[in-house]
């Protein structure tokens, strides 16, 4: 007799997608009026939500041979240990470039320092750091499982929506100040 792996059964994609939109606008209203607990749960929401929108689209695709929960559940695992990983780095690399040129963040003066410096730190930094832990973090603990090309997208979509999980409730957390501006954020990520 053989075992079968416990499958995951996310709900549908555009019921999640009905949630986010719903859970934006009462957390806009729960933050204007000072509800605590509504605000909270919304912002839970806020970056939960959409990991969990596109995971169910793309695992929805995979409908013959679906990946194991265990499996997808380490692949969203590896995600958020990228980002922490990537994080780090990147802020040892940051600091490394504003020291190694002399400049301080808050204080570029000249437009070519106005232009290199953010170019090196947000178009290389972000991209080269963040996709290599992304993808290393990611199939060094499920490549054995990865036997089509579908499997290699679940998987990869997994550990990016782990990423993702991480970064939005971080971008949220800053954008707490204003619910406006935490609406936005929310929209936007």
């Amino acid at each position: 007799m053989v075992v079968q792996p416990k499958i995951w059964k996310p709900p549908g994609w555009k019921t999640l997608l009905y949630l986010f939109f719903i859970d934006i606008i009462a957390g806009v209203i729960a933050l204007f009026a000072g509800m605590v607990i509504v605000s909270f749960i919304a912002i839970v929401g806020g970056f939960t939500l959409p990991s969990l929108i596109w995971m169910s689209y793309i695992y929805s695709k995979d409908t013959i041979e679906p990946e194991p929960k265990k499996a997808i559940e380490i692949a969203f695992g590896m995600g958020i240990i990228s980002a922490i990983v990537a994080a780090i780095i990147e802020a040892v690399y940051s600091n490394g470039i504003f020291f190694i040129t002399g400049v301080r963040e808050d204080s570029i003066k000249t437009l070519s320092a106005a232009m290199v410096i953010p170019f090196i730190l947000y178009a290389l930094n972000a991209p080269v750091f963040e996709e290599f832990f992304k993808a290393y973090f990611s199939f060094v603990k499920i490549y054995r499982d990865v036997d089509d090309h579908l499997d290699g997208l679940v998987y990869g979509v997994t550990a990016g929506m782990g990423f993702a999980f991480l970064e939005n409730m971080l971008y949220e957390i800053v954008s707490l100040g204003s619910p406006v501006s935490w609406g936005i954020v929310t929209l936007a990520r």
